[in-house]
């Protein structure tokens, strides 16, 4: 788990993860989101799009509706983590950073603009730019998808999770299937 965090900001996230009442022995991903749009009382877009590399996933409020965008060129696995991460800020409330702080393609900032009406001033970015992974509200989304991950993983999901190929890796996938995160 993340280290930055206090063990009481850490039982917080927990709970709040107690408090969506949702039954990981049915976890599959669009279930869940599904499950965490009712709770949000808010329509959920989740789109993927085809970002700079080092962009991972997005996410803005909009006036009527939220919206996730997810880099499509990301491996599966990674897509579905950061989906996770996303609505990890979602749930948990978190403020944002300025839009004119990260360094968007300018045409991605354009269609943004047009996509969102009124055109957000703050928003979230997963993404390999040391800057925004290390603020407290990227750690606690983190630790809300390791929570989630375990919960998951206890109820047996796995494969719901992250497909049959928990691993991307070919030389690694008799190793990785061996641990039988499913049985």
């Amino acid at each position: 788990m993340p280290e930055t965090l206090t063990r009481a900001r850490r039982n917080q996230i927990d709970a709040i993860i107690d408090l969506l009442d949702y039954d990981f022995a049915t976890f599959e991903i669009e279930h869940f989101c599904q499950h965490i749009e009712r709770l949000h009382q808010r329509p959920i877009i989740v789109t993927h799009w085809r970002l700079a590399p080092d962009l991972f996933g997005m996410w803005f409020a909009g006036a009527q509706r939220d919206y996730i965008f997810i880099n499509a060129s990301l491996h599966p696995i990674h897509q579905t983590h950061t989906l996770l991460h996303e609505l990890a800020h979602l749930f948990l409330k978190h403020r944002g950073i300025g839009l004119d702080e990260v360094n968007l393609d300018p045409e991605l900032a354009e269609a943004l603009r047009q996509l969102l009406t009124p055109a957000p001033t703050t928003g979230h970015f997963r993404s390999a730019q040391r800057v925004l992974l290390e603020t407290p509200e990227e750690v606690e989304a983190e630790l809300f998808v390791i929570l989630i991950q375990k919960r998951v993983l206890h109820a047996q999901r796995m494969n719901e999770l992250y497909g049959p190929e928990v691993t991307s890796i070919e030389s690694m996938r008799p190793y990785v299937n061996a641990l039988n995160f499913n049985s």
